[in-house]
């Protein structure tokens, strides 16, 4: 199994290179499309995974892309809007990490 997951990694790489030599796009559809890439495994991950801890750092994973997502369209279209809502959302992201873990540990959920 561990192979297969090295041979696929080293795949997705090849074909990330090989876009990027032979497509001359600019640096923002460059980091667009990797950003889309790993949005995508993550959520393919949320939904293979097999424990809910798997489940919680694919979900932590999607959120911390999403979050670089909008930091991107930030600095792209120049709008300082995008900035807040990606802190707005690495915050919620941050609570809702917490909140999961105290759930799976089968604590309490305080104030």
């Amino acid at each position: 199994m561990k192979i297969l997951r090295y041979v696929t990694g080293s795949l997705i790489i090849l074909v990330i290179l090989a876009c990027d030599a032979f497509f001359c796009q600019t640096l923002f559809l460059k980091w667009f499309y990797l950003l889309i890439a790993a949005v995508f495994f993550a959520l393919l991950r949320l939904a293979t995974a097999s424990t809910n801890l798997d489940r919680m750092l694919s979900f932590k994973a999607a959120s911390i892309t999403l979050v670089g997502f909008c930091a991107l369209l930030s600095v792209s279209l120049n709008r300082e809007i995008y900035l807040d809502i990606a802190v707005a959302w690495a915050l919620q992201s941050f609570f809702v990490t917490l909140l999961l873990a105290k759930y799976f540990e089968g604590e309490e959920i305080d104030d």
